[in-house]
């Protein structure tokens, strides 16, 4: 039989090569024992994390005030829930859809894999994840994409609308990091969207998707990314909240602001989810009202709530899956 890569122009030896390199590591992710040592040290690395900030959230948690802190906990982990439901609308967009308990063990477990160095085991983590529910590694890689993609747009167009109502003066600093909404929401086009991952594919030489995406999935997979972005925008406000004594006054500030440092953070991908330029650009936005020591005592909270949030919740979906697949009668 001809070989396809060759028949491209791939020089049969090189081709044969990236296939036994493949071969070898997709046996390697596979592997049960290679699943748990990655899960282990990804949960190490969340762990050690949280050590790291334990002297600066404890002091930041002195400040703000424990109730606060609890009310901003709740704030992050039904916002990292809504996250979770962009992925899992656009993986039943594509084709493979998974119920909620099996999509939340996939997402939430995968994530820990942005406690390791490198940006890409996250996606990996989750292709392995969720082949274990028969969905191809190509498709869950395409909805990982494609889940960035609709939450940082709709995480610009969510700053650019919250900062423009009631923080007129970050929005003339920061104007230029909302040029990227018009072009983001071109790209979000079903027609756009479909012809650049078949493009993709037929380039990886993949199976076409089995149907297209379709305009009520971006619109919906882009409605939990709203949700998402105004639940963890509002976890900061809550945290900010108790330092001006004026709900009203920080509200659009604290939503606004944390979601931009979140989106302009997430190009910085050689740091879990763009943390450390986030942070700055955070205490540098808070400051049009907050001093700069009450900033940072929001940043630095915040990612510790996010960080304990990811850990919490691959902890518990991962128990639940457990549990489930022990009870008589019952399946993932």
């Amino acid at each position: 039989m001809p070989d396809p890569v060759a028949e491209a122009g791939q020089p049969p030896a090189k081709a044969g090569t990236r296939r036994r390199i493949a071969s070898f590591v997709g046996r390697g992710l596979t592997n049960r024992w290679t699943k748990w040592s990655l899960l282990g040290v990804a949960v190490v690395g969340g762990g050690v994390a949280v050590a790291r900030q334990r002297a600066d959230v404890g002091a930041a948690v002195t400040q703000i005030g424990a109730g606060a802190t609890a009310a901003a906990a709740a704030l992050v982990a039904v916002g990292l829930l809504a996250t979770m439901q962009v992925w899992r609308t656009l993986l039943g967009g594509l084709g493979s859809p998974l119920p909620v308990t099996a999509a939340a063990r996939v997402f939430f477990v995968g994530q820990l894999g942005k406690y390791l160095p490198g940006s890409m085991w996250p996606v990996v983590a989750q292709m392995e994840l969720a082949h274990a529910h028969q969905v191809p590694r190509s498709r869950t890689a395409t909805a990982a994409v494609l889940t960035m993609a609709v939450s940082l747009g709709a995480g610009l167009v969510t700053a650019a609308v919250v900062l423009a109502a009631g923080a007129g003066a970050v929005t003339e600093r920061y104007w230029w990091a909302l040029l990227g909404v018009p072009v983001l929401g071109l790209l979000l086009r079903p027609k756009v969207v479909n012809a650049v991952v078949g493009m993709a594919l037929r380039v990886l030489r993949r199976p076409p998707l089995p149907q297209p995406l379709s305009g009520r999935t971006i619109v919906v997979s882009l409605a939990w990314a709203v949700a998402s972005w105004l639940l963890l925008g509002a976890h900061a406000w809550l945290l900010s909240w108790p330092l001006t004594g004026s709900p009203g006054g920080v509200a659009a500030l604290a939503v606004g602001g944390f979601t931009l440092a979140w989106c302009l953070g997430f190009l910085a991908v050689v740091t879990p989810a763009g943390a450390g330029v986030r942070d700055v650009l955070l205490v540098a936005i808070l400051g049009a009202q907050l001093s700069t020591g009450q900033a940072t005592a929001v940043a630095v909270l915040s990612r510790g709530l996010l960080t304990a949030g990811d850990l919490v919740l691959a902890g518990v979906t991962a128990v639940a899956a457990y549990l489930a697949v022990r009870a008589p009668g019952r399946s993932r």
